[in-house]
């Protein structure tokens, strides 16, 4: 229930989100989350064991491996990272202004 007050429909409104909340314990609302924390627990472990850190050092390899997996290219998303998905502006025109012709 906190979740779905209105101060946070505000902040997620403000920032371009939108709550959609899904039935609990179904298998479609969380199979994609187990899926996508699969990857990113294995990407961890590998980065622990290859760098020989103690535990104590997992939430960095967690962090890295978060960064690895958002960098990342996936077929899912037609070969673009979850990164330049959500930083991808559609439709939008760049103009670059030169120096000497500006203003």
């Amino acid at each position: 229930k906190s979740l779905t007050s209105a101060a946070v429909d505000n902040v997620l409104s403000r920032h371009g989100f939108r709550m959609e909340i899904g039935a609990a314990y179904h298998k479609n609302s969380i199979g994609l989350v187990d899926r996508v924390m699969r990857t990113v627990v294995a990407i961890t472990r590998a980065i622990m064991v290859r760098s020989r850190a103690p535990a104590t050092e997992w939430p960095h390899g967690l962090r890295h491996a978060t960064m690895i997996y958002n960098l990342s290219p996936h077929s899912a998303l037609e070969g673009e990272s979850p990164l330049q998905r959500a930083t991808r502006f559609r439709g939008s025109i760049l103009q670059a202004l030169h120096p000497s012709t500006s203003p």
